[in-house]
């Protein structure tokens, strides 16, 4: 069933237009005011529209759309927009993540050879195999750790026995090495858009350094 006849004409438009604003080709961060309705309907499904069916599934089909657009802006505002609704949108966002690694593949890259253009998306190439990395983490830990409590987290850790905790080693240092390899440097922070990535990048490496001291 395509987009179209899965919800009513205006409503698709509606989210859609929220998505295509927020990842647009301008070279800022995502605008927080498309964000923040995309957020509140991860939390809401159908608030504001009448339709419930329209969610987290929505957006993220929305989002990965936007993967193929070729433009290594729109892509990597695309892939800071998904790490953002993963984080502070509902758990149910983060729960299509999990359970959609296709949505973690991107289209090949326009205008990218050299420049700007090339060090976006080879900054976008890397995000994206963290991503990929933190939605397979997710769904083998057991627990989340952007929506659980830090207490509940903790305990869910302590409770771990040897056997899982060898299985989940290797994802937990797959993870690492794909945040270690996107290479944040102190100089890009100045950039306003890379910038947004790092700050989200960083907020998972304080919960990652957390996870691994409980678990080891």
């Amino acid at each position: 069933m395509s987009q179209h006849n899965a919800v009513p004409v205006e409503v698709y438009r509606t989210y859609n237009v929220s998505v295509v604003k927020a990842t647009n080709n301008e070279y800022v961060p995502p605008k927080e005011k498309h964000v923040r309705r995309l957020m509140m309907i991860t939390y809401n499904p159908g608030n504001g529209y009448d339709h419930p069916r329209v969610g987290s599934e929505d957006i993220v089909t929305a989002i990965k759309r936007r993967f193929s657009s070729g433009s290594p802006i729109i892509v990597l505002k695309s892939l800071i927009l998904l790490h953002r609704l993963m984080q502070e949108g509902d758990v149910r966002f983060a729960k299509v993540c999990k359970e959609r690694p296709s949505i973690f593949a991107l289209g090949p890259f326009q205008d990218a050879e050299r420049g700007l253009g090339y060090e976006l998306a080879e900054y976008a190439k890397r995000y994206v195999v963290y991503l990929n990395s933190r939605a397979l983490f997710l769904r083998d830990a057991g627990f989340d750790i952007d929506h659980d409590e830090k207490d509940a987290i903790l305990h869910s850790c302590r409770r771990l026995d040897s056997t899982k905790v060898a299985e989940l080693l290797p994802v937990v240092l797959k993870l690492m090495q794909a945040l270690v390899k996107i290479g944040i440097q102190p100089a890009s922070f100045k950039d306003p858009v890379v910038c947004s990535a790092n700050i989200l990048l960083l907020k998972d490496s304080f919960h990652l350094y957390r996870f691994s001291n409980e678990i080891s």
